[in-house]
């Protein structure tokens, strides 16, 4: 059979959306709890889907990603309680 040319544009559109948009992404607590540990230091490089901190609520650890590739900014530090909606980090 014949095969088609594999579409190069189609793969770099999803990979643009990925970056973080003008003026960072914020991302906030999903459920209030305990900052358990964080696996990124302030700053850093990081990419789309990267466990940035672990969250601790009701004796569960809940991993938190990043929603885009970028520079990660921490909003808080290892220890910290946070409430449901609070900042914990901004990707820009």
């Amino acid at each position: 059979g014949i095969k088609a040319p594999a579409v190069k544009p189609a793969v770099a559109a999803p990979v643009a959306a990925a970056a973080a948009p003008e003026g960072g992404e914020a991302v906030l607590s999903p459920v209030p709890g305990l900052i358990l540990r964080l696996l990124v230091s302030d700053g850093a490089q990081i990419e789309a889907n990267q466990d940035v901190l672990v969250l601790e609520a009701m004796k569960m650890e809940i991993p938190v990603k990043s929603p885009c590739a970028g520079t990660v900014s921490l909003a808080v530090a290892s220890g910290d309680k946070v409430n449901t909606g609070e900042t914990l980090f901004t990707i820009a």
